[in-house]
């Protein structure tokens, strides 16, 4: 199940930000001080190890309100083996909805909730 990270994960201000987490999710949402959703980043976790041959890399959408949806995998780059976002349209979505809808529907989180309904209407 989804749960909210603690407090330490909060940043408040103009942009606030909140962290959700699963054994299979990372879901990171951003709002305005109106409380509107700017931005969301939902990060799938897939169930294999990192230094596995078969590995697979972990999946990412993001919506923002101005941009739409852009889906990518999470590679590392750079001397410290930092994340990157590399643009990546091969996501099974049915999948992913079928995996998020398990986590997340015991949720009452409206972040989690609002997700949950974007995803949907981007998978139908």
């Amino acid at each position: 199940m989804i749960e909210e990270v603690p407090s330490g994960a909060r940043r408040e201000g103009p942009l606030a930000r909140r962290w959700y987490s699963s054994s299979h999710f990372d879901l990171y949402v951003w709002r305005e001080s109106t409380h509107e959703i700017v931005q969301f980043q939902l990060f799938w976790k897939r169930p294999a190890k990192l230094h596995d041959e078969d590995h697979i890399p972990e999946e990412a959408i993001t919506w923002s309100r101005d941009v739409g949806f852009q889906q990518a995998q999470v590679a590392e780059a750079g001397r410290y083996k930092a994340p990157v976002l590399n643009e990546h349209f091969g996501m099974e979505l049915s999948e992913l909805l079928e995996a998020f809808e398990q986590d997340a529907m015991p949720s009452n989180y409206p972040d989690v909730v609002f997700v949950m309904a974007k995803i949907t209407g981007l998978a139908s």
